[in-house]
């Protein structure tokens, strides 16, 4: 998709190989969507490209998201990952990174993978604070991110922050009805 300012509400998107790809464009924003059995990714940021999600639900993926060229800006909010093979996110290179007020999941390598990177000149850090990684031990969390805690190579740092220690639901829900009962 090379798009500037679009808007993707309410959408399916169902197996393939990959889900969305953006290059070059932005903002693009997802809203309410459903990516579910993508063969490699979901989300692919590809060169200085603006993604921004929200509420949406990620199911049965090999990766949620891979960003690995140019300055992509990545914003994901309130948002569900469930059943991930190889890990969540997969990161070589970003600009503003930030994933907050979701549930998180783990694949074989973890939640947050950052390759090594040769020529890496500058450290930067993933906002990853505020979401429910699936438990509440520091250790573990740790354990299911690589980034240059792990290896010097990698050019960034995943800050997590306060993390929940109850799951965030991707979509608030209303009390409305309920309360209406006792009125």
């Amino acid at each position: 998709m090379g798009v500037q300012n679009a808007l993707i509400e309410g959408c399916n998107f169902f197996e393939g190989t990959s889900g969305v790809t953006v290059t070059f464009g932005g903002p693009v924003q997802f809203r309410k969507c459903l990516f579910d059995g993508q063969g490699l990714v979901a989300l692919f940021p590809s060169v200085n490209s603006y993604v921004a999600v929200d509420s949406s639900s990620f199911k049965n993926q090999v990766k949620v998201l891979e960003s690995r060229e140019g300055e992509n800006h990545v914003t994901i909010t309130n948002s569900v990952i469930e059943n991930v093979t190889d890990c969540s996110f997969l990161v070589s290179y970003a600009g503003d990174f930030s994933v907050n007020n979701c549930d998180l999941a783990k694949g074989d390598r973890g939640v947050v993978w950052v390759k090594d990177i040769t020529n890496c000149t500058q450290l930067g850090v993933l906002n990853m604070a505020g979401n429910y990684w699936g438990t509440d031990n520091p250790d573990s969390i740790q354990a299911w991110i690589r980034d240059q805690n792990d290896s010097e190579e990698a050019c960034y740092t995943v800050d997590y922050g306060l993390y929940s220690d109850v799951p965030l639901p991707a979509e608030k829900k209303s009390l409305g009805n309920f309360k209406a009962l006792y009125r």
